[in-house]
């Protein structure tokens, strides 16, 4: 299975969790790594790093996705074959 949070704006997303299900952005865009950085030694190191995926219903032709049809596009995502 996989453990997912929902949240309204993606700047609350939980960097605990793989993916996070967010709102608040509109058309630009669908899937997105978000990175939380360390810079206290003067250069950037990833502390953390989840996904977002809009879930919106701007960016899915106002129409409903099921979790199968969001994590489907996800994976294609993944693997390149869509944006």
């Amino acid at each position: 299975g996989h453990k997912v949070n929902l949240v309204h704006n993606p700047s609350n997303a939980n960097k605990s969790i793989n993916i996070n299900f967010v709102g608040h952005v509109h058309h630009n865009w669908r899937f997105k790594r978000l990175s939380w950085y360390d810079n206290s030694k003067g250069y950037a190191i990833v502390t953390a790093e989840t996904i977002a995926i809009n879930v919106g219903v701007d960016v899915n032709q106002f129409y409903p996705k099921t979790f199968d049809e969001i994590m489907k596009g996800y994976h294609l995502w993944k693997k390149g074959i869509i944006k």
